[in-house]
């Protein structure tokens, strides 16, 4: 089964360069209220901080909204395939050294896995997380799950 990101997590996604311009204009009205300069120069440096600020955001975000919405995550036997528009990878489910659930009021919100070799993965924002959950834990042995709840440090 294909695992897509959900649609709630792009369009969260998609309202970051918002609040970067909010936080910026902020930023702008202490500029104006606290500094002692000119109104001049307080209104020219809000401007810049929203162009720079808020452009940069836009213009990453919008490749990586492009490559969210062609990823996704598939199951096939033991193993774990991530597929994007680029490249393919994959994670065998038998050399994992631990599965973390993180929970919160008896839903799993995220899911850690730290295999034996390779970085740890997250996966928190795909569609239909708690079938995936569901399979995640029918492929690997109770003794290597962890669960942690709400307060985890």
């Amino acid at each position: 089964m294909k695992y897509k990101i959900s649609k709630k997590f792009i369009k969260s996604k998609k309202r970051e360069p918002i609040y970067s311009l909010l936080w910026t204009s902020v930023m702008g009205l202490f500029i104006f209220a606290f500094g002692n300069v000119p109104w001049y120069v307080a209104l020219t440096a809000t401007i810049f901080l929203i162009a720079t600020v808020s452009g940069l955001k836009w213009f990453g975000l919008k490749n990586r909204i492009e490559s969210l919405e062609n990823h996704f995550l598939e199951i096939e036997g033991s193993e774990l395939n991530f597929v994007d528009k680029t490249m393919t990878s994959k994670v065998d489910m038998n050399n994992i050294y631990r599965l973390t659930l993180d929970k919160r009021r008896d839903n799993v919100t995220a899911v850690y896995i730290e295999p034996t070799e390779g970085q740890r993965l997250l996966l928190a924002p795909y569609e239909n997380f708690n079938h995936l959950v569901d399979v995640l834990l029918s492929l690997v042995p109770s003794e290597k799950v962890n669960v942690r709840k709400w307060l985890h440090f």
